[in-house]
C-alpha cells in the first residue's frame, strides 16, 4: 500500500493583490501552506497554517488546483480571502507582503507560487446570470474615492472598478440605442499621453464592423450559429 504525504497551499487574494511569504532558509517567495497530517479537516487546517503564518484568518474558499509535490506527496492549493487579522511572520516564515498579482511574476518564485500565478494569469470563460448572483453592491470602500461594483458568487466576487464600468454602460447603450449599431469592442490600451487625473489605461473603441466582431463573439465562446441560450 502506497502512503501518501499531504500539502495544503492558499492563494489569499486581497483586490488585485496575492499574498506572497518568504520562508526560513529560502531565497524564493512562495504561498503560505505546509504539509498536514491526515485525520481532520482541510480546509480548517490551512486555515491554521495561514493564521499562524501571517497573522491572517482567512476563509478558504475552494481548491484550484491538485498535483504532485514530489514522488511521494500531493498538493491542494486553495483559493482563499482574508477576513481580518495583521499581516505579520510566523511560525517558518521570515517574510511576509501584498503583491499586484501583474508584478508577481517578476519576483523569485517558489514552485508552488508559481503553479499559483500560472492558474490565476490563465484565461477562463465564465457564464454569469441572474441564477448564478447572491448579489450586486455598489459603492465607494471606506478610504478610497472611486466606486466598486461588486458581483457576489456563491464562489467568489468579480469587482469592477468604476471606469471600467462607465465604459462598458457607455458602450452598452451605444448598442441598444443605436439605430443600426449591433456590436462594440473596447480594447484596453495603455496610454504614452494622457490628460492629467486620468489613468494611463484606458478601454479605447476598436474599429471592427458589426459583423466581425458578431463573429468573433461566436468564436470567443464556442457557440453555435442558431443555438439557444440557456
Amino acid at each position: 500500500m502506497v502512503s501518501l504525504a499531504l500539502e495544503l497551499r492558499g492563494v489569499v487574494i486581497k483586490g488585485d493583490r496575492l499574498l506572497l511569504v518568504r520562508e526560513k532558509g529560502s531565497k524564493d517567495w512562495s504561498i503560505p501552506g505546509d504539509s498536514v497530517e491526515p485525520g481532520r479537516s482541510l480546509r480548517d487546517s490551512l486555515s491554521e497554517i495561514i493564521l499562524d503564518s501571517t497573522g491572517l484568518h482567512v476563509d478558504v474558499v475552494r481548491a484550484i488546483d491538485v498535483s504532485e509535490a514530489n514522488d511521494d506527496k500531493i498538493r491542494i492549493t486553495y483559493l482563499c480571502k482574508p477576513i481580518s487579522g495583521k499581516l505579520r511572520p510566523g511560525g517558518g516564515v521570515k517574510e511576509v507582503r501584498w503583491v499586484e498579482l501583474n508584478r508577481a511574476a517578476e519576483l523569485p518564485l517558489s514552485g508552488p507560487a508559481r503553479e499559483a500565478v500560472k492558474i490565476l494569469a490563465s484565461k477562463f470563460i465564465l457564464f454569469i446570470r441572474n441564477r448564478d448572483l447572491k448579489r450586486i453592491i455598489i459603492g465607494v470602500p471606506k478610504g478610497h474615492v472611486h466606486k466598486r461594483v461588486i458581483m457576489e458568487l456563491s464562489d467568489g466576487l468579480i469587482v469592477l472598478h468604476e471606469a471600467t464600468v462607465e465604459n462598458l454602460v457607455r458602450a452598452f447603450v451605444e448598442v441598444e440605442m443605436h439605430p443600426f449599431r449591433r456590436a462594440i469592442v473596447l480594447e484596453g490600451r495603455e496610454l504614452k499621453r494622457r490628460k492629467e487625473g486620468y489613468s494611463k489605461y484606458q478601454l479605447l473603441e476598436v474599429e471592427m464592423s458589426d459583423e466581425e466582431v458578431e463573429d468573433l463573439i461566436t468564436r470567443m465562446l464556442g457557440l453555435d450559429v442558431g443555438g439557444s441560450e440557456d
